[in-house]
Order: structure tokens, then sequence, then C-alpha cells
């Protein structure tokens, strides 16, 4: 016992002499290491602490007596950083950063450890952390109860359109109700997905389009149907506007472009446009009939086209139709 009091004296005597040897050398880098708020420990090579200043006697909770002369508990060669959590018995755990450079003093190896104390940002980040889940399960179920909204309406003009006897109220009714689930179709990608700020529009089109196919049932080999989509991802207001579109544009070849035997294709093909980095290009071509070249899309009597047309104007895009083997829509807008 006598021989590790003995021990400690000599260390708390070198611990002594080391700022003695600071101040001799600069007063002012004494200060300025004094008065740090980060603390400063010097080792020597076997990780023993033979200086501490006085934040790190605060920061580490422990009486700079008690530190000098103990083992630091990280064996540190060379530079080096990482945080850690420092547990005390009476005290919050504290998490700190350290930053540690190898110097050579008097002709021997020390290393200069620099102790940041982090805890309130890491408790910041913690709770900023939680905030963020807590607001994107809400999101989450504002999502899954629209979707849920949609599918009820969806559901009660279901009901309305089986006591409907006037056949043209009933496909104007079911029209709507397309309308509904390509919305739907949205919302409920985004609770699937947990990715509130984007949709991933090929999987909505391909989603969107088989169920088009099923709804107005064109028969089996009549049409054929060709997606081609790149993995584009939309934020919400454009993917519900090009939607509405998509829904409408093949809606109208599934009605009209192949009455009676005749079989063709439609095709859905969406990319980036080659004329600009922020516009798209969307093209929903079909072999079917075609539409008269009389058909002013702006003026035209269909509410679906006249809905294209206001969606598109909305998206600040430009639309045109190429009426030679078929019908080609091209439609050139950037995201809202």
């Amino acid at each position: 016992m006598k021989k590790r009091d003995s021990e400690i004296k000599q260390l708390h005597s070198q611990s002594g002499k080391i700022r003695a040897e600071f101040s001799a050398g600069d007063t002012r880098f004494q200060h300025f290491i004094d008065k740090s708020k980060d603390g400063v420990l010097i080792l020597d090579r076997e990780g023993v602490i033979k200086y501490a200043n006085h934040s790190a006697e605060v920061i580490l909770k422990r009486d700079i007596e008690k530190l000098i002369g103990e083992q630091f508990g990280i064996l540190i060669e060379g530079d080096y950083e990482s945080e850690i959590s420092i547990f005390s018995p009476q005290t919050a755990p504290c998490i700190v950063e350290l930053r540690v450079s190898a110097i050579e003093w008097n002709n021997q190896s020390y290393s200069l450890v620099f102790i940041h104390d982090i805890t309130r940002r890491k408790l910041a980040e913690s709770g900023l952390k939680n905030a963020l889940a807590e607001k994107e399960i809400l999101l989450q179920e504002v999502h899954h109860r629209v979707k849920n909204n949609l599918q009820v309406i969806y559901s009660l003009l279901t009901l309305h359109e089986l006591n409907l006897k006037d056949p043209a109220a009933a496909k104007a009714l079911r029209e709507s109700k397309n309308r509904i689930l390509a919305m739907s179709f949205i919302h409920d990608k985004l609770y699937q997905t947990k990715d509130f700020s984007k949709v991933n529009f090929r999987d909505y089109i391909q989603n969107l389009v088989s169920y088009l196919f099923k709804s107005y049932e064109p028969g089996p080999g009549k049409v054929r149907l060709k997606v081609e989509v790149k993995e584009i991802f939309m934020d919400l207001d454009t993917a519900i506007h090009l939607g509405l579109i998509v829904n409408e544009l093949v809606s109208n070849s599934l009605k009209h472009a192949f009455p009676g035997k005749r079989k063709g294709t439609i095709e859905v093909y969406l990319d980036r446009s080659n004329e600009a980095a922020d516009k798209n290009i969307l093209i929903m071509r079909d072999n079917g009939v075609g539409i008269p070249e009389s058909l002013d899309l702006q003026c035209a009597g269909s509410l679906g086209l006249k809905i294209i047309h206001t969606l598109v104007k909305q998206m600040k895009g430009d639309i045109a139709i190429d009426r030679k083997n078929g019908t080609a829509f091209t439609i050139k807008f950037k995201k809202l």
C-alpha cells in the first residue's frame, strides 16, 4: 500500500513537471489547455494518464488527483478518433468524442487526447429521430385512411351502379370508379413502401393498367398490353395527375380502339425526355381504329379527353396526337 502511494505521488510529481514544462514553454498554450471546454489528457506509452486539465475532470467526473496514474482504459497507438459512452454510478451516461494524436515530448512518446462532450447533441439527434419516426407513422396512417376512404366511396358507387337501369349512366359511373381507384392505388403504394416523398411509378402503372384490363374485359387474346416504364420516382401530386392521365388514355383505348372482333396492342411508355433534364415523356399508343382528324382535344365532348387536357395544362406540359396507324398520345411534362 505504501509502495502504491509512493507511485501515485511520483506520478503527480511528473504531472506537475509536465505542467511546469508547458508553462515554461508557452504560457498562452498552458492557459488555453486549462480553459478549454474540451477535456485534455496526456497518456504515456502504456496508457497511463500523466496529465489532465480541469475539463477532463468535469467530463470524466473524477478528481484530477484520482485520474493521474490511472489507466485510461483504451490502449491507443497513433492517431485515433472514436465515440464512446462513459458510465458512472452516480450520474447519467456521458457520450464523448475522442480525438487522439501521437506526440513527442522530451524525446518520449505520448498520446494527446482531446475529449469533447457530445451528450446534448446525441440526445437532440435521438429526439429528432423519434419525432421523425412518429411523423412517418402518422403519415403512413394518413395514407392508409385516405386509401380506405376512397375504397369506401368506390364500394358505394358499385352498389349504386348495380341499381342503375340506364347503360349510359352505369358506364359513366364505372369510369368515375376507375378514377377514384387510380388515386387509391397511389395512396396504397405510399402506405406499403413507407416512403412518403415519392412513388415508384413503374410499379404503380403496371398495377393500374392491369386493373383496367380486368375492369373492361376486352376478351382473351383480343388486346395485348405492353408497358415500358423506367424506374422513375414521382412526388404525390405529379403521380396523381399522371395516374389519372394514364387511366383516361388506357380506358379510352380499351373502350373505343378495338370494336367488334378487331385485335391489337396498347403500349404505355414513360422515360426521361432527351430534350431537358427536368422533363419526362409519356407515350400511350394503340393500333386500333384511331380517332377522327376533326377531333380537337380542347373542345372534345368526352369528359375523359377534357380531363386529360386539364391535367396536362396543370402540369405545364404539352400533348401531341399522332393519328397514323391507330392513335398515339405524346405528353411531355415536368414534375409539379
